[in-house]
C-alpha cells in the first residue's frame, strides 16, 4: 500500500511538472502510466497505461498545424475555413473534414497541414 502512494505521488508530481512544455505523446505517456499503475498496482498495468496514453497522445500531436517557416508559395494557397463553435480550429482545404488545431498560430499566417504537409493561409 505505501508503494502504491509513493508511486502515485511521484507519477502526479511528475505529471505537473511535464504538462507545460512536453508533447501530447510525451505527457499522455506519464498520465497513462500512472493510471495503469493505480488501476492494476502493477509494472504491467503501468506499461498498458503508458501505451495506450502514448497513442492518444500522438494522436492529439498529429492534428496539431505547425506555422510555415519558409517562403510564402509562389501561388495562391488555400483559405482555410473554421470550424463553427471551435475557435482555434480550422478545415484543412485539403483533406475534407480533417480539422486542424491553430490556436498557436497568428491569423493571416501561412500553416502546414499536418495530414497532407501542403500550406495553406489561415484566416
Amino acid at each position: 500500500m505505501k508503494k502504491t502512494i509513493l508511486f502515485t505521488s511521484l507519477a502526479a508530481l511528475g505529471l505537473t511538472c511535464f504538462t507545460g512544455c512536453e508533447t501530447h505523446t510525451q505527457t499522455g505517456a506519464l498520465a497513462g502510466a500512472a493510471v495503469g499503475y493505480g488501476i492494476r498496482g502493477d509494472a504491467r498495468g503501468a506499461a498498458l497505461g503508458a501505451g495506450i496514453g502514448l497513442a492518444a497522445g500522438a494522436l492529439a500531436d498529429a492534428a496539431v498545424g505547425q506555422p510555415y517557416r519558409g517562403a510564402p508559395p509562389a501561388r495562391t494557397a488555400r483559405v482555410a475555413q473554421p470550424v463553427p463553435g471551435n475557435p482555434g480550429f480550422v478545415y484543412s482545404p485539403y483533406r475534407r473534414n480533417a480539422v486542424v488545431d491553430v490556436r498557436r498560430v497568428r491569423p493571416g499566417s501561412y500553416v502546414q497541414c499536418p495530414y497532407t504537409n501542403r500550406v495553406f493561409l489561415y484566416q
